[in-house]
């Protein structure tokens, strides 16, 4: 058996615990009231829902075993969460260069591409989750030094200026649902 189909199953695994991760992690972002991060998380665990699906569609052997090399990462807080799954993408992100360069050498190009393909997805949501660390850090989260558009994400109300409303004027819901748009 070659190398690639033991990495699409440790892909699998990744992907299958990310995704765990992800819905974990959207529900400790509500209780906080960051209810854009936790419609991130939502999100993303969707795509990391996705990347296991394509993997498991390559995996061809029905007895593969690997060795899964587990990091526990409890549920804290939605800053801490933020930087466990960081430093998570950062290690699946060499991982995927090694499985990439594997998949090469032993000519399986479709594991190959797909490797490459969901790697850059992974790099969209590390961009995506420091920018929110950020903004969460420097309390920007709500806040903008010009006005711009704010969109409750329960309702659709849509309103302009530098925060958001306390609460939304037509549904009610605070302001942790309100997200920043750009019309």
């Amino acid at each position: 058996m070659n190398i690639t189909q033991k990495n699409l199953v440790k892909a699998f695994l990744f992907s299958s615990k990310n995704q765990n991760l992800y819905d974990y992690f959207s529900s400790q972002a509500k209780k906080e009231g960051l209810i854009t991060v936790q419609k991130l998380f939502e999100e993303f665990a969707l795509y990391e829902r996705s990347h296991a699906k394509n993997f498991l569609r390559l995996i061809e052997s029905k007895e593969i075993s690997v060795d899964f090399d587990y990091d526990h990462i409890p549920i804290n807080s939605t800053v801490e969460n933020i930087e466990s799954l960081i430093n998570e993408i950062e290690k699946i992100e060499y991982l995927y260069d090694d499985f990439i360069e594997v998949a090469n050498k032993e000519n399986q190009n479709k594991a190959s591409a797909k490797f490459l393909a969901i790697k850059k997805s992974h790099e969209y949501k590390l961009t995506q989750l420091k920018k929110i660390l950020s903004q969460i850090e420097e309390n920007k989260m709500f806040k903008n030094k010009e006005k711009i558009f704010w969109k409750c994400l329960k309702c659709g109300y849509i309103i302009e200026g530098e925060t958001p409303p306390e609460l939304c004027p037509a549904c009610g819901h605070p302001k942790g649902y309100f997200e920043k748009i750009f019309l």
